[in-house]
């Protein structure tokens, strides 16, 4: 399995919660559709980047339908369910008025790119940092550490851990 198809997915499961920069705390949670509108491969010298935008610079890539929660459910903790083969996570959301982050679900051993690199496991961890730009729109960044590239088949890491950083951005969904 691919790790975009795993990792973007996961990274947007756990973007669970956000607060709007205008209006204090009515916000309303519902379900957002995400999208990942940028890549910064820090890793391979953007080798990386058609894992997580495969359409290339200017594209949008479709991640899955998320719940967002509402500035009332917040701070919120719980159990996200995440697709194979990352294991379910519990996180809690922090944030102010204007923005929720959170760090988390630490995954060991997954595959890379199985298509690119047959024979590479990297471990990852998921920071995602997101701003309301209006009731119906967030906007934000999720940063995947990488690292213990293991494998016959792995790129050379500039670094280890080192950093893919994705732009993100989320509207409501069914509007």
């Amino acid at each position: 399995m691919r790790l975009s198809h795993v990792l973007v997915p996961a990274l947007l499961a756990l973007s669970v919660a956000c607060n709007p920069s205008e209006g204090g705390g009515d916000f309303e949670g519902g379900d957002f559709a995400f999208f990942t509108t940028g890549v910064e491969d820090a890793c391979n010298d953007g080798a990386l980047n058609p894992i997580f935008l495969p359409g290339g610079d200017g594209s949008e890539n479709p991640l899955d339908n998320n719940y967002v929660a509402g500035a009332d459910e917040l701070p919120w903790t719980g159990t996200v369910s995440l697709p194979d083969p990352f294991a379910d996570a519990e996180v809690t959301v922090t944030g102010d008025d204007s923005s929720r982050s959170f760090a988390g679900a630490p995954s060991t051993g997954i595959d890379l790119d199985a298509d690119t690199y047959a024979d590479c496991k990297v471990d990852s961890d998921i920071g995602v940092e997101l701003v309301i730009s209006d009731s119906d729109n967030v906007t934000g960044t999720a940063t995947i550490s990488l690292s213990n590239f293991t494998g016959a088949d792995c790129p050379t890491p500039t670094a280890d851990p080192c950093d893919v950083t994705l732009d993100i951005r989320g509207e409501r969904a069914g509007g």
